[in-house]
């Protein structure tokens, strides 16, 4: 019936609450999921830094968006989903 399912995630339990139903849905029909989440460095307070730690700050919140995916993926693993995690930055909306 469908071919994938696309999760968008922002870390909120808000978020998190359409995940029984992935996992309902997903079983159902067999059907592979993949978690999004896109992470966005907040300007106000970094005009002063140059660019010092701007790669500091990237990865940081990339290593972030990959851990919070890879909790959120195995809790679903273990309920028999296939999942492939997608962090991407730039704005979620």
């Amino acid at each position: 019936m469908y071919q994938r399912i696309l999760v968008p995630l922002d870390g909120s339990p808000l978020a998190e609450q359409v995940l029984p139903y992935v996992v309902r849905l997903g079983l159902s029909n067999g059907t592979p999921v993949t978690l999004l989440r896109a992470y966005s460095i907040p300007a106000a307070g970094l005009e002063d830094t140059s660019g010092m730690y701007l790669e500091q700050i990237m990865a940081a919140y990339l290593a972030e968006a990959e851990a919070y995916l890879k909790r959120v993926g195995d809790a679903l693993g273990q309920a028999g989903l296939t999942i492939s995690p997608v962090v991407r930055e730039g704005e979620d909306a």
